[in-house]
């Protein structure tokens, strides 16, 4: 139960930061805070994340929709008995599920955190991204631990 309601609410924050983007900002436009540091600038990104392979998007909606089903499995039938490891499908899962929607319903995925510095720009992102990266940081620092001796 704990992962449904971990899933959903990363799924429901997802949309309403996403939708209050695209209710406040037209396409491309970007406000900027903290001297240009981090701006807010609405992009639909079509591709996968950087908006690489913008033309490969079925593949990508496919392939969001196929690891969604993966991560449900895996909750459902509670195939890993770690807790944190359950805890980072989840977050993924959640991730996954608001970019897809985009993809399905908005045909792209809705960027609007760009961060940069002195001409460097880090490529826009939304909060699906941030959680779905730290699921798979969570579960990568897990597998790349030692097994303890007792």
């Amino acid at each position: 139960m704990p992962s449904f309601i971990i899933t959903v609410t990363i799924f429901l924050l997802d949309q309403i930061s996403k939708s209050i983007i695209r209710y406040q900002l037209s396409e491309g436009e970007r406000v900027a805070f903290f001297k240009d540091i981090l701006c807010i600038t609405y992009v639909k990104n079509k591709g996968m994340v950087f908006g690489l392979f913008p033309h490969a998007y079925y593949f990508f909606t496919i392939l969001s929709f196929l690891v969604i089903i993966s991560f449900i499995i895996i909750i459902w039938r509670r195939l890993v008995t770690n807790r944190l490891f359950t805890i980072a499908c989840s977050l993924i899962l959640g991730g996954a599920a608001g970019n897809l929607f985009d993809r399905v319903f908005r045909d792209g995925v809705i960027d609007f955190i760009d961060i940069g510095w002195k001409g460097f720009r880090y490529p826009a992102f939304n909060l699906a991204d941030i959680v779905i990266c730290i699921g798979v940081g969570i579960i990568t620092l897990n597998l790349l631990k030692k097994p303890r001796r007792t």
